[in-house]
């Protein structure tokens, strides 16, 4: 936001409210090896904020040359730029949240390689037709077994808004060559309820036709240029093995 549409401003010395992270699960660091496959240097990426964005991102600590184009980043930026991962350039960087701890703001305040900007021009198609590749990764409550993503509702109640999750993976329609990601743990916390599922409990976040993998600490689901059995087939493959028995007895007839 420019300064010429701020109507008033308080001046504080008070500390920006800081979020740390929790440290990864076993679970989250295997889903975070099996993601780092698909991330070559050179890419430019997108990722959330979170345990398992911090995972993804130090498993992509040995990249080099790596842009970001992100609605929201967090320490991991940091964790990227230290290892040397991160293009040592003016707007390496593009992005309009920052959400993390005095290290990441310390960061952005210092450090030229970062710019803030609208939504709009992360997703400019000029900025993203030379992206190549642009690899979106988002994370998700639920995937079904026609590859639909929910990313709002977990257990009845409603957690989250969209956000930007349509907006990215589209763009990496738009972008020289892109990948949309889904990585997320195979099951809960405590293993009892897949996260690969027969349908999503509540609204369906992110289309099936939006989605290119789907990746969990058991592989990664391609579903590029699948028919419906062919992807429900693989979803079932990257579940958690007590619960693949149940999904493949529970899928409609014509899956």
């Amino acid at each position: 936001m420019h300064r010429s549409r701020v109507a008033a401003s308080v001046t504080t010395s008070r500390a920006l409210a800081d979020s740390p992270v929790r440290p990864a699960t076993s679970a989250e660091r295997a889903v975070a090896e099996n993601v780092a496959v698909f991330v070559p240097s050179g890419a430019t990426i997108q990722l959330g904020v979170g345990a398992l964005a911090d995972a993804i991102a130090r498993e992509l600590r040995g990249r080099r040359d790596l842009r970001v184009r992100s609605g929201l980043v967090g320490d991991w930026l940091v964790d990227l730029d230290e290892a040397g991962a991160l293009a040592d350039s003016p707007g390496s960087c593009v992005t309009g949240i920052a959400l993390g701890t005095d290290r990441l703001y310390k960061f952005l305040n210092d450090s030229a390689k970062v710019r803030m900007a609208p939504v709009d021009e992360q997703l400019a198609p000029a900025a993203l037709a030379q992206c190549d590749p642009y690899v979106a990764m988002n994370s998700a409550i639920e995937v079904d077994l026609h590859g639909q993503v929910s990313a709002e509702v977990v257990g009845g109640r409603y957690v989250g808004a969209v956000g930007g999750q349509v907006g990215f993976f589209r763009a990496a329609r738009q972008a020289r060559s892109g990948l949309a990601i889904v990585p997320l743990a195979a099951t809960n916390a405590d293993g009892t309820a897949s996260r690969i599922v027969p349908a999503v409990s509540g609204p369906v976040t992110t289309p099936q036709s939006d989605v290119d993998l789907v990746i969990t600490e058991f592989g990664a689901a391609d579903l590029r240029g699948t028919s419906y059995r062919e992807r429900a087939e693989r979803l079932i493959a990257v579940a958690a093995p007590q619960h693949r028995a149940i999904l493949a007895s529970g899928r409609p007839p014509w899956l």
